[in-house]
Protein backbone atom coordinates (compact mmCIF):
# COMPACT_ATOMS: atom_id res chain seq x y z
CA UNK A 1 0.00 0.00 0.00
CA UNK A 2 1.29 3.41 -0.98
CA UNK A 3 -0.04 6.57 0.67
CA UNK A 4 0.54 10.06 -0.69
CA UNK A 5 -0.54 13.11 1.32
CA UNK A 6 -1.51 16.22 -0.63
CA UNK A 7 -2.25 19.72 0.58
CA UNK A 8 -4.93 21.76 -1.17
CA UNK A 9 -3.15 24.98 -2.13
CA UNK A 10 -5.64 26.55 -4.54
CA UNK A 11 -7.26 29.77 -3.35
CA UNK A 12 -10.77 28.36 -3.83
CA UNK A 13 -10.03 24.80 -2.69
CA UNK A 14 -11.13 21.82 -4.74
CA UNK A 15 -13.71 22.93 -7.29
CA UNK A 16 -14.52 21.79 -10.84
CA UNK A 17 -11.22 22.46 -12.62
CA UNK A 18 -8.90 21.00 -9.95
CA UNK A 19 -11.25 18.01 -9.56
CA UNK A 20 -11.09 17.31 -13.29
CA UNK A 21 -7.31 17.71 -13.31
CA UNK A 22 -6.87 15.31 -10.38
CA UNK A 23 -9.20 12.77 -11.96
CA UNK A 24 -7.31 12.97 -15.29
CA UNK A 25 -4.03 12.26 -13.52
CA UNK A 26 -5.49 9.42 -11.45
CA UNK A 27 -7.12 7.83 -14.49
CA UNK A 28 -3.64 7.06 -15.86
CA UNK A 29 -2.85 4.92 -12.80
CA UNK A 30 -3.36 1.23 -13.46
CA UNK A 31 -3.92 0.24 -9.83
CA UNK A 32 -7.03 0.85 -7.75
CA UNK A 33 -6.96 3.88 -5.51
CA UNK A 34 -9.07 5.73 -2.99
CA UNK A 35 -9.03 9.26 -1.68
CA UNK A 36 -8.87 9.42 2.09
CA UNK A 37 -10.16 12.81 3.16
CA UNK A 38 -10.30 12.28 6.92
CA UNK A 39 -14.04 11.57 6.67
CA UNK A 40 -13.69 8.04 8.02
CA UNK A 41 -11.15 5.21 8.05
CA UNK A 42 -12.40 3.81 4.74
CA UNK A 43 -11.97 6.90 2.59
CA UNK A 44 -13.98 7.41 -0.56
CA UNK A 45 -13.55 5.96 -4.04
CA UNK A 46 -13.50 8.91 -6.42
CA UNK A 47 -14.52 7.78 -9.87
CA UNK A 48 -16.16 11.03 -10.99
CA UNK A 49 -15.59 14.76 -10.71
CA UNK A 50 -18.62 15.11 -8.44
CA UNK A 51 -17.15 12.56 -6.00
CA UNK A 52 -14.01 14.67 -5.65
CA UNK A 53 -15.91 17.95 -5.45
CA UNK A 54 -18.19 16.48 -2.75
CA UNK A 55 -15.17 16.31 -0.46
CA UNK A 56 -15.50 20.11 -0.19
CA UNK A 57 -11.85 20.61 0.71
CA UNK A 58 -10.77 24.19 1.28
CA UNK A 59 -7.36 25.77 0.90
CA UNK A 60 -4.92 24.39 3.47
CA UNK A 61 -6.77 21.11 4.03
CA UNK A 62 -5.14 17.73 3.34
CA UNK A 63 -6.19 14.62 1.47
CA UNK A 64 -4.47 11.25 1.19
CA UNK A 65 -4.29 9.19 -1.98
CA UNK A 66 -4.05 5.50 -1.13
CA UNK A 67 -2.99 3.04 -3.84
Amino acid sequence: MLKLELEVTGKYGIHTRPSAHLLNILSTVKSKFRVDAYIDENGVHCNAILDIMALAKEQGSHINLVF
